[in-house]
């Protein structure tokens, strides 16, 4: 049988024999080759990453209905689940053995790292021991701008007082200790900064 070379979701899922919100759930775990706008399916290169990504723990269960329905397997996509059974929910059944294609345990693999990764983050952010970098580059901004104006003041601080000295020690101890000041101001602001952000 032949196929168009691309197809809308709702025709993809009457070429692969299943309801739409099964394509959807294909589209959202990365099973289908999609055209570059995202609108429409390769069919036959989709096709084929079903059937190399398909769950090989799930054949039996196809078999199985097929069996119960008095159909055959042979000829349909081992994949697909008929128009009245519904798709299966997830991968939770697979159990890790040899028997898999490495197609799907490379797919299995990477949708299972994505989620521990999502996790890993989300986790991080509510012990606040992760900030999102977006809150990051704005505590830093802010940090850079008060660092900058308060040394911009320092001259006009300071100069009065340095004015009037002739002992060039005076004026190494009378800037250190404005500098120190300073830091010390800084360093004060800068952390309310990371507590109000954090």
């Amino acid at each position: 049988m032949t196929h168009p070379e691309t197809a809308s979701f709702k025709e993809f899922a009457a070429i692969f024999g299943c309801k739409p919100s099964y394509v959807t759930e294909l589209r959202k775990a990365g099973r289908l080759v999609l055209t570059d706008d995202g609108k429409k399916v390769h069919v036959a290169e989709s096709l084929e990453r079903i059937e190399a990504t398909r769950d090989p723990a799930m054949a039996a269960v196809a078999a199985r209905h097929a069996q119960e329905r008095g159909a055959a397997l042979a000829g349909a996509p081992s994949s697909a689940p008929s128009a009245g059974a519904s798709a299966p929910a997830d991968d939770d059944a697979f159990d890790g053995g040899d028997e898999g294609s490495p197609d799907f345990q490379r797919w299995k693999a990477r949708k299972e790292r994505a989620a521990a990764l999502r996790e890993e983050l989300r986790l991080g952010e509510e012990a606040g021991d992760l900030v999102r970098r977006a809150d990051a580059v704005a505590v830093a901004a802010q940090a850079f701008t008060s660092v900058r104006t308060a040394f911009e003041a320092l001259p006009d601080s300071i100069a009065s007082t340095l004015a009037g000295e002739s002992d060039e020690s005076r004026v190494r101890i009378l800037l250190a200790d404005e500098i120190e000041h300073l830091l010390a101001n800084l360093s004060t602001e800068i952390s309310a900064l990371q507590r109000k952000d954090g």
